[in-house]
């Protein structure tokens, strides 16, 4: 940071980020506001899975229970439709598009890596997803999620190429945000 003639480590990634030092400390603020809601949980999850001493980092993410249900794609399509339409129908009209211009590779198939990825052509004012959709409901969210990254492609399609740069954090506000829709 210093070579780089920032006055700190944090100077430096907020200007990467292009994220100012007031956003930063609003989110910081809200983040350790609900400390007290995230302790509760870990608290009873820690419970849940017997851990008496506190939950242990490799069950943080723990599943508790477990889901029996699975989904075909159309039924994901409709899950998110209707999920994401209860906050807004123009987001669900999008998930339709999404879905009816083909632009999600959907299955798994061989010689296909795993994970996800949604590939934004800005020029074309279109999305591209990569999922392996097993049916899951963590499928399903990761379509949520992955469609919120095109969602905010398609926000930004009547800006210029060089303005629809945009920097992580803000990256995966969106698609948090309809994960957790």
């Amino acid at each position: 940071a210093r070579l780089k003639k920032y006055d700190s480590p944090a100077d430096w990634m907020l200007d990467e980020s292009r994220v100012d030092r007031p956003t930063l400390d609003a989110l910081i603020l809200a983040m350790t506001e609900s400390l007290p809601a995230f302790r509760r949980y870990f608290r009873a999850k820690a419970a849940a899975l017997g851990h008496p001493n506190g939950l242990p980092f490799y069950d943080l993410f723990a599943p508790l229970g477990a889901s029996s249900a699975t989904y075909t794609l159309d039924e994901a399509r409709q899950v998110l439709e209707k999920a994401l339409g209860a906050f807004s129908p123009e987001l669900a009209a999008f998930v339709g598009r999404a879905f009816d211009e083909k632009w999600i590779d959907a299955y798994p198939r061989p010689g296909k890596q795993g994970g996800a990825f949604c590939a934004g052509a800005h020029p074309l004012g279109i999305s591209y997803i990569l999922t392996n959709f097993d049916g899951s409901f963590s499928s399903v969210s990761t379509l949520a999620h992955e469609l919120g990254h095109a969602f905010h492609n398609e926000c930004l399609k009547g800006n210029s190429i060089l303005n629809a740069d945009y920097p992580m954090p803000l990256a995966e506000t969106a698609s948090i945000f309809n994960e957790t829709l």
